[in-house]
């Protein structure tokens, strides 16, 4: 059977039987409607990055040519994903699922302001018509509902970055499409060279949801708002959640050498704020140590813990964390704890003086559900140069919620080190599934922290800040991910590229807090896994495809890790018909994913996928990779019971918006919840 875009429709109508989840349940990314969801863990839920990150590893994170480059450096400028009647689809994705930031920057070694004749269109539900279509910067000026402040900043607000917070959701895609505007003037930009194409550089990143079908009842349209939401953010200090908490207050004399405990309560709740008021110059001697159920949650510095180093220039005022305007610090992250927690504050012995410190403590009873996981925040200090810098490795399941860090070069004067990307692993990917464009770019800046021309690096706003810039030296920045959190359901492994590229490295420094909700339990584990060309693909899989296909073996291939992952196998790609396999498994346990080797030399077209003759899920679209080959996608399942066998066809969806012809698979690999009680338990997981 032939698969087209029409049929993604037919299909969307036919979800609203399968949905798993009642439309009415707070979404993973609706943090602002209870503190609890914070902390929960759902393992049905994928939170990916896409950007315009360099192929190969190369240095240029943008989209665009540059004449001052020469193209050997930079080979493939063009990072949209395809281009069709004037214009150029930078995000597209099939299903389920929520955009919860869109950030950028664009200039010429500076931040500028965004071209006035680029415009977007963004289309939900494979609607041939946008559902909003205006200029860019529109985005990111508060000149149109809801994109406007506290959930939007532009670069002079942002240091150099524009970003957006607004969530976009979608029941069946999301496709977001710039105009092309390449060889036209920019009045934004002088004309460099001589040649108008340097005018139109874009850096861009995504943070996005995907959810099994039939999750999202209700897709965003242009009468959207987010009262809720912004009456949230508004919040600098005291409780975002407005819950009407009594604060437990007292005020401790500490003098070097002394401990105190704030709070030791039994029984189950939530710590839900910490409020401290001492001098800043205190901050690097007084430790905060939070022990929940026995063990140790925090056992940071102040000025760690609350992101405001003694060097802060702009104190961070975030809406979870940082200083406010009275001094105090502040933090609001939900900490769940089922038979007790202790909260103490120790003095060490270069505390200079005796100090007295005014403390609040917030509790609340709300019952902890059972999918809540303990709260964290971790230092990671790591320095390199060869090689990625490894921050934080975890075994089971959670969610990065805040990141907070020190940053700069070891034993050279280079502003090179905030060129780094993150490049995080996610449940045993081979390739990131985030992989940023910059340092400054993570943390919603841009171009070094510019300023945005407004002569002041530093800055603070609801979700991230840069508390002290040196770009000659230290650099100090902090980000919540609230809607936007890191999650994985197996194992994470989250790293950062020392300099610009493998052959513009530079000797790099980082010093990182990491907050976090986790377990060492895992909730997804691999059940069963083939190669298309390996032997037993077709007798104990059932792989079958059409006789059209054409497979063939790539050999010594790589992923887009660094250094490359390498790998040799079968890959298939297929013009018409679609593929089917199957899964004998002696028990299973929902939530089951379905993930995907693929061979990217060309594009691959979306596909449906079909388990025992239900639309379950789909693959997106994978844009083309002219250097690294090899690309894994993971597709969340819906409407499927567990059991012991799983029929599976997949379906390519020819005739989609790009020029895509074929579809391309590898491998396949089943997930689904642990049936093993003992691997279940973490038991035979390493230590984080």
């Amino acid at each position: 059977m032939r698969g087209s875009l029409r049929l993604v429709w037919i299909c969307g109508v036919a979800l609203t039987c399968l949905s798993r989840v009642a439309f009415a349940q707070d979404l993973p990314w609706q943090y602002w409607t209870r503190p609890s969801l914070l902390a929960r863990l759902d393992p049905s839920d994928m939170v990916l990055e896409h950007s315009s990150h360099c192929y190969g590893g190369c240095r240029y994170d943008r989209d665009g040519f540059s004449a001052p480059t020469p193209l050997a450096n930079n080979p493939y400028p063009n990072r949209g994903l395809y281009s069709s009647g004037g214009e150029i689809t930078i995000f597209d994705d099939l299903g389920a699922g929520a955009l919860t930031r869109f950030w950028l920057t664009t200039g010429d070694g500076m931040s500028r302001c965004i071209d006035p004749a680029i415009s977007a269109k963004i289309y939900l539900d494979g609607a041939s018509t946008p559902t909003l279509s205006l200029p860019l910067a529109a985005l990111f000026d508060g000149s149109t509902v809801p994109f406007q402040p506290p959930l939007v900043s532009d670069r002079s607000s942002s240091s150099g970055g524009y970003v957006s917070y607004v969530p976009i959701t979608y029941a069946q895609g999301l496709r977001i499409s710039l105009s092309d505007v390449q060889g036209l003037p920019n009045p934004c930009i002088p004309v460099l060279g001589g040649d108008p194409d340097y005018q139109h550089l874009l850096w861009y990143q995504f943070q996005y949801h995907r959810l099994p079908p039939g999750t999202v009842g209700s897709s965003f349209s242009a009468a959207s708002t987010f009262p809720a939401l912004t009456n949230f953010l508004a919040h600098h200090g005291d409780d975002p959640w407005a819950g009407g908490l009594a604060a437990l207050s007292a005020t401790t004399a500490f003098s070097a050498g002394d401990s105190h405990t704030l709070l030791m309560q039994n029984g189950s709740g939530w710590l839900r704020g910490l409020r401290l008021h001492v001098p800043r110059n205190a901050y690097d001697s007084l430790h905060l140590r939070v022990d929940i159920d026995g063990s140790s949650s925090i056992d940071l510095p102040l000025s760690a813990f609350f992101a405001t180093p003694t060097t802060t220039l702009t104190p961070p005022r975030g809406v979870l964390l940082g200083e406010d305007v009275s001094g105090w610090v502040y933090a609001w992250f939900p900490m769940p704890f089922r038979q007790s927690v202790q909260v103490t504050l120790v003095a060490d012995n270069t505390l200079a003086a005796s100090t007295s410190v005014d403390s609040e403590l917030t509790l609340d009873n709300t019952i902890v559900p059972a999918d809540a996981a303990p709260f964290f925040a971790t230092q990671s200090q790591q320095c390199g140069v060869a090689s990625d810098l490894v921050l934080l490795t975890q075994f089971g399941a959670g969610r990065i919620v805040g990141i907070s860090g020190e940053y700069h070069a070891n034993g050279v004067t280079d502003a090179g080190y905030l060129e780094g990307d993150e490049r995080v692993y996610i449940d045993g990917s081979a390739q990131p599934h985030w992989y940023g464009t910059g340092l400054e770019d993570f943390f919603n800046g841009g171009f070094y922290f510019d300023g945005g021309g407004n002569g002041m690096r530093e800055y603070s706003q609801a979700f991230s800040g840069a508390s002290h810039v040196d770009i000659s030296a230290t650099t100090n920045a902090w980000r919540l991910l609230l809607g936007d959190s890191l999650t994985w359901q197996n194992a994470l492994d989250f790293r950062l590229e020392p300099g610009a590229a493998p052959n513009q490295s530079v000797p790099t420094c980082a010093n990182v807090v990491f907050y976090g909700y986790g377990q060492r339990q895992v909730l997804l584990s691999p059940y069963a896994q083939f190669d298309v060309g390996a032997a037993n693909a077709s007798s104990r899989f059932g792989y079958q495809h059409p006789v059209s296909a054409t497979c063939s073996a790539l050999n010594g291939a790589n992923y887009e890790s660094e250094p490359p992952t390498s790998r040799s196998a079968t890959s298939c790609h297929l013009v018409d018909g679609s593929s089917s396999f199957h899964f004998d498994l002696p028990m299973s346990a929902i939530p089951l994913r379905l993930r995907r080797v693929l061979d990217v030399q060309m594009a691959s077209v979306p596909a449906q996928i079909k388990v025992n003759g239900v639309t379950a899920g789909y693959f997106p679209y994978a844009a083309a990779d002219p250097l690294r080959y090899w690309q894994d996608q993971d597709a969340p399942l819906s409407g499927v019971a567990a059991g012991s066998s799983f029929a599976i066809e997949v379906i390519p969806l020819f005739g989609a918006p790009s020029a895509a012809t074929q579809f391309s698979e590898s491998a396949y690999a089943l997930w689904g919840a642990p049936t093993d009680g003992i691997f279940r338990d973490g038991f035979d997981l390493p230590s984080p």
